[in-house]
């Protein structure tokens, strides 16, 4: 766009020029009394006229220019801004992506954040499994879904084997290392719909969705065989297992923790390292009160 805008000015500042150089040259020659042929001595007002007329359109031509060259550093000076502001837009923009892709990232650093805090509110540190309190509300989740849609619930509670003695003779790092390792086998021998818990000390809990007492024996079964077969570095680890599910009777699901804790107590009470479901003390107890040995 410069250079039409220049091209413009000195086009007409050249015509200008011409037709100015066309004026002095004709008023020299009527000044000068020279009609073609003849020599004549124009009056002295007329030469007087003459030079004042070219006075004033030099004067004038003079303001032209001068104007002319006012508009164009005016329109240079106004194309230099433009520039300038074109420049600071796009310094501007630029900072702005660079903020935007700042406050992304902080975004994400933010979701992280918080996904961390929820896992640490949700999960016991020590073995990565969920803690007391979440495992309370899951189980509580899914007794509601069992009893709305008439599908199985059980669960399995496991206690390691004198723990305590472990503890006192190889100390609590060593004993820190069995629970990490319970909670790996717990991790490999259960399904990706069952929830497993730390449910405190050395109790770990387990609640098998759409699980009734025949499969919740067999992955009991399982569970006690791998962690009896698992390698332990100071001494054997075996573990007892009680084992409850859902039935008529069972009104809430702290009903149903509490069948396992019993079932768990008998298993402990009569040998350890084996699996014991609530409903066999319930068929012990009828054969027990009907005379019948078991």
């Amino acid at each position: 766009m410069r250079q039409p805008i220049e091209r413009t000015i000195f086009y007409r500042f050249g015509m200008m020029v011409f037709t100015t150089m066309l004026i002095i040259f004709a008023a020299s020659r009527v000044s000068s009394g020279y009609t073609g042929h003849t020599q004549i001595t124009p009056p002295a007002n007329v030469r007087q006229d003459g030079s004042m007329a070219l006075a004033v359109f030099l004067a004038a031509l003079g303001g032209v220019f001068v104007g002319v060259r006012h508009t164009a550093r005016a329109r240079q000076e106004a194309h230099t801004e433009v520039l300038v502001a074109r420049q600071q837009i796009r310094t501007q923009t630029e900072s702005i992506h660079d903020m935007v892709g700042e406050l992304e990232i902080q975004k994400l650093e933010l979701a992280a954040a918080n996904t961390k805090l929820q896992e640490q509110a949700t999960t016991d540190s020590l073995t990565g499994l969920k803690n007391h309190r979440t495992f309370q509300e899951c189980l509580q989740n899914e007794f509601q879904r069992s009893v709305r849609y008439h599908t199985p619930l059980s669960i399995v509670l496991l206690d390691v084997d004198h723990f305590k003695s472990y503890n006192a003779t190889f100390g609590h790092p060593a004993g820190d290392r069995v629970l990490k390792q319970i909670a790996q086998v717990l991790k490999r021998t259960t399904r990706s719909t069952d929830v497993a818990a730390r449910y405190g000390g050395e109790e770990f809990m387990i609640f098998l969705p759409e699980t009734d007492e025949h499969g919740a024996r067999e992955m009991a079964e399982r569970l006690r065989a791998a962690v009896e077969a698992a390698p332990w570095p100071e001494r054997s680890i075996t573990a007892s297992i009680g084992v409850a599910t859902m039935n008529l009777l069972t009104s809430d699901s702290s009903d149903l923790i509490a069948e396992a804790e019993k079932a768990l107590y008998h298993t402990k009470s009569t040998g350890r390292n084996r699996v014991r479901h609530a409903n066999e003390m319930w068929s012990e107890a009828i054969l027990h009160r009907s005379g019948c040995t078991a």
